[in-house]
């Protein structure tokens, strides 16, 4: 590479993000890329501290999200307004990455992704505030048990390394977040016809899923409802697409 045509270097600390960081460049187009660092340079001119992780959620939602809705295909976010409410700066990080993505890929996000967005600013942040510790011993303890769950299910051992372990591990923290915030779920039926769908392609991640719901309504008394069937569906079949 010709040095004078170095616009910006990127400097991680930990060698495991940065073979994630790898990855990810590998695995989605540049240009969102370059779109998910203008997001996190805004975010940190604010005053945000965040984790080095967010170099790697956020460009992978990004993209996901932006061909998403090329497609047509948007997704509802039940914590929408609890997120607008709690977290305003992170929303308004959100509200300011819909504006960056609309102006470079003519993609106009809803307000549901621009609070998914926001939520990733809120984990980033984990390590860096006060967060409750208390809090993240339970969401770390949430997330092993449906780790156990899938594996003792399916008899495999993950790919801690791979860029699928690391994505289902990033829903299950936002997961659990929202168990511990709203034990209650309120998110209702969901879109039926499209868990019906993913339900007939991937039966065995469905059943897998079903049984993390029993678990999670018999230990937490959390209900799970059809777009969080969906979203763990979706994450356990592309798993065990990978480990067997």
């Amino acid at each position: 590479v010709d040095p004078s045509k170095i616009e910006k270097t990127f400097t991680l600390s930990n060698p495991e993000i940065t073979n994630k960081f790898q990855q990810i460049l590998a695995d989605i187009p540049m240009e969102h890329m370059l779109i998910s660092e203008k997001i996190i340079d805004y975010a940190k001119k604010r005053g945000e501290k965040l984790n080095d992780t967010i170099y790697i959620t956020l460009p992978d939602h990004i993209s996901a999200a932006i061909e998403r809705y090329k497609k047509g295909i948007t997704l509802k976010n039940p914590l929408m307004w609890d997120i607008r409410r709690l977290y305003r700066d992170e929303f308004e990080v959100g509200e300011k990455a819909a504006e960056i993505v609309r102006e470079a890929a003519g993609v106009s996000f809803l307000e549901d992704e621009k609070a998914f967005i926001a939520m990733h600013f809120v984990n980033a942040q984990l390590n860096e505030s006060n967060y409750e510790m208390n809090k993240i011993y339970t969401i770390t303890h949430i997330i092993q048990e449906i780790l156990d769950l899938v594996s003792a299910y399916f008899h495999i051992r993950y790919d801690q390394n791979s860029l699928t372990y690391f994505r289902f591990v990033t829903h299950l923290k936002f997961f659990a977040q929202r168990l511990l915030s709203e034990p209650e779920d309120e998110e209702g039926d969901g879109d039926q016809e499209l868990l019906a769908m993913i339900m007939e392609k991937n039966g065995d991640a469905f059943q897998c899923a079903q049984k993390i719901k029993r678990f999670l309504s018999y230990k937490y008394h959390y209900s799970i409802g059809n777009e969080e069937m969906t979203y763990l569906t979706i994450h356990i079949a592309r798993i065990i697409k990978k480990t067997t």
